[in-house]
């Protein structure tokens, strides 16, 4: 029970165990979630909503794309015995 509306919720942390929305793959397949439901959306604003999610998606995945091959060249390195940088 979450007091004043006396309805039962799940633990914050219970909601989201084995969701990984922080790898690129992740938020790739979010966009195009979101790009495809616009396509049934027979409103303009909900279609335009979802067009901009996708966008922003796309836009994270690209970033953490960025971040998780970075990750990688450095453990490359690391295997090699190159020092950093």
């Amino acid at each position: 029970m979450n007091g004043a509306f006396d309805i039962n919720l799940p633990a914050a942390s219970a909601r989201n165990i084995g969701v990984k929305r922080d790898t690129a793959l992740a938020c790739r397949a979010r966009a195009e979630a979101d790009l495809l439901a616009s396509a049934a959306m027979i409103n303009a604003n909900q279609r335009t909503r979802l067009e901009t999610s996708a966008a922003s998606w796309s836009a994270r995945a690209s970033v953490l794309e960025r971040v998780e091959k970075g990750i990688a060249t450095k453990a490359v390195r690391a295997a090699m015995g190159d020092p950093p940088g």
